[in-house]
């Protein structure tokens, strides 16, 4: 029986590939602690400025901002988050009522909660263009 020799240029590829992938591997594992650190800092920024990190969960009369349809940008008081247990929820339809009492319908899943009693974020004031 004879014995088949592997061609060098495969056998170098292959110790090239190598070296890559434990090269990138490396580097995921550093880069792994760099974000870490950065959000241990983030978290102590906000801990001795006195500001809470939270999370607005979406409930009606809460403020928010549609983010995805025709009406992206929209922003106002939800007024009503259908329930029906046919749909997926994310699809469910809310309906959004602005400042100056336009109503606005989108989908669940366009809508991002920016605050209960008032907006946490400023929405600055933009023209539309058309």
């Amino acid at each position: 029986m004879m014995r088949r020799k592997l061609p060098f240029w495969a056998t170098f590829l292959t110790l090239i590939g190598v070296i890559i992938l434990c090269a990138l591997g490396t580097w995921q594992v550093k880069r792994l602690a760099w974000k870490n650190d950065i959000v241990q800092k983030l978290h102590t920024a906000y801990a001795s400025s006195g500001n809470a990190l939270s999370f607005n969960t979406m409930k009606e009369n809460d403020f928010a901002i549609i983010t995805g349809g025709k009406n992206i940008g929209e922003y106002g008081k939800i007024v009503e988050i259908e329930s029906e247990k046919v749909k997926k929820r994310r699809n469910a339809s809310v309906i959004i009522e602005d400042e100056k009492g336009n109503r606005y319908q989108t989908i669940l899943n366009f809508v991002f909660a920016i605050g209960e009693k008032q907006p946490l974020i400023s929405i600055p004031e933009a023209t539309k263009v058309v």
